[in-house]
């Protein structure tokens, strides 16, 4: 089974070292990652490709840091359901506006569509996934779950949002 932790760099030793602190007990689940330095908070998007009749959700996960212990502790009411990812997809990908608003996004590829949702509240409640409007009229490579297809990815950049795909 495989699941992913929390490690921290060691200064001192140059080395990796895990915290335990368990992220998503899916196996085979695959994560993205935003730290907000401002909180002390790091945001995991966990995706689940869907192949083991697990719950198969896009999940977010909060983690609260503390540096005095170099632990991290899940933040209550956390993981939280992206709605309309029933199904999986390979990989999401996390994000916060920089300024403005500070909007969280994700974004994903799902049955030839790029597919986002957002969030307003730091990632406790989630817009359902809609379609990248841009995208539309221009399917992709869906793939067969689990290989290889088309990818989305998100970035902030000041107040405004950029998302890219591949298309092959």
């Amino acid at each position: 089974k495989s699941e992913y932790h929390i490690w921290r760099l060691d200064r001192t030793t140059h080395s990796w070292v895990d915290t335990g602190t368990l992220i998503d007990s899916r196996d085979q689940s695959h994560g993205d990652y935003f730290w907000h330095e401002a909180s002390q908070r790091l945001y995991v998007a966990s995706a689940h490709n869907g192949n083991n009749g697990t719950n198969d959700s896009t999940l977010i996960y909060k983690y609260s840091y503390d540096a005095a212990t170099n632990t991290y502790a899940a933040v209550p009411g956390f993981p939280a359901t992206i709605p309309g990812t029933t199904g999986g997809t390979r990989s999401a990908t996390i994000t916060r506006e920089l300024s403005g608003s500070q909007r969280m996004w994700t974004v994903w590829t799902s049955g030839g569509q790029v597919r986002y949702s957002v969030s307003s509240d730091n990632g406790a409640t989630w817009s359902a996934g809609a379609q990248l409007p841009a995208q539309v009229g221009n399917p992709i490579q869906a793939g067969a779950t689990g290989v290889a297809g088309d990818a989305a990815s998100v970035v902030a950049f000041g107040s405004s949002i950029g998302i890219a795909w591949s298309d092959h």
